[in-house]
């Protein structure tokens, strides 16, 4: 699943990036499988993996109301790699949860 990640997007804000989760794919892999699996039996996904920074960018040099600013967030690669985790294991058990009438 690590080697199906972009690795020219940025880091996050603890500073790793999609590169740095592919060339240590084999020992962090262990980790967020462990953490999916903890997910999936209950067990809350820790605070640290989806923290989340929310910041206001300017859109102009001298900006004076809301519109002049565009939000941006940044997020740990983490979060990004256990949804598609999530989404891929629903995506197989899908068909047999839906009725075909």
């Amino acid at each position: 699943m690590l080697f199906n990640i972009n690795k020219d997007i940025l880091a996050g804000p603890d500073g790793f990036s999609y590169a740095f989760y592919h060339s240590c794919s084999e020992p962090i892999a262990k980790d967020i499988e462990y953490a999916d699996k903890n997910f999936f039996s209950g067990t809350p996904v820790p605070r640290s993996f989806t923290a989340t920074i929310i910041t206001l960018i300017p859109k102009t040099e001298a900006p004076h109301t809301w519109n002049d600013f565009r939000p941006i967030s940044l997020c740990k690669v983490v979060n990004k790699i256990l949804p598609e985790l999530l989404y891929n294991k629903i995506t197989g058990s899908v068909p047999n949860l839906i009725s075909p009438s």
